[in-house]
């Protein structure tokens, strides 16, 4: 027997819907319901519940840990989710290339991936649509290397307004991407 899932979770402040196989959804649920958790176990003063009311249908929760473990991003994401109509996150990871030097093993990144990697993000949405872009960026790579993956999300959407984040950690000799777009879009995620 196949497995599938489907669910629809319809709230004044949440509205999800999934469906597909398990192992697609089950760890983001998991995520989910770890932050409703821990918002039931915090006494918050009224006027700080009503904000974080207004932000909760955007999708904060799909943000890497080290993006929601940064205050400082987190209140701007919430800032900015205020005044916009949706949002998206999108993820994208790429291989870096390897090269042997004197000094030991370098990663870097390819530009022909990156470029695709970023085309890959934004296929279905129109990029005029885009008011702004939270990017955080992570792997084991140079000042340049982070330099021209800005570059290339910057030429992709070149309306929008960019805030970057870039987190220097080994992830398996790859490049994560991952933006949090916000627009005139319903959010669908």
């Amino acid at each position: 027997m196949d497995e599938h899932l489907k669910l629809n979770i319809n709230l004044p402040a949440i509205k999800l819907e999934l469906s597909g196989h398990p192992s697609k959804h089950i760890p983001e649920l998991r995520k989910l319901f770890g932050e409703l958790r821990k918002l039931t176990d915090v006494d918050m003063e009224g006027n700080v519940y009503d904000d974080m009311l207004a932000t909760l249908n955007f999708p904060f929760w799909k943000l890497s840990k080290e993006v929601q473990k940064n205050e400082k991003v987190m209140n701007l994401l919430q800032k900015v989710a205020q005044i916009e109509e949706g949002a998206l996150v999108r993820k994208v990871a790429i291989e870096n290339l390897k090269e042997i030097t004197d000094h030991g093993a370098v990663s870097r990144v390819n530009l022909t991936e990156i470029k695709q990697g970023v085309q890959e993000l934004f296929t279905d949405l129109n990029s005029r649509q885009i008011n702004y872009v939270f990017c955080h960026v992570m792997g084991n790579m140079s000042e340049e290397s982070y330099g021209i993956v800005f570059d290339q999300l910057v030429r992709a959407l070149p309306h929008a307004k960019f805030e970057f984040l870039k987190t220097s950690q080994d992830i398996l000799d790859k490049t994560m991407v991952e933006c949090m777009v916000f627009g005139n879009f319903p959010s669908q995620e």
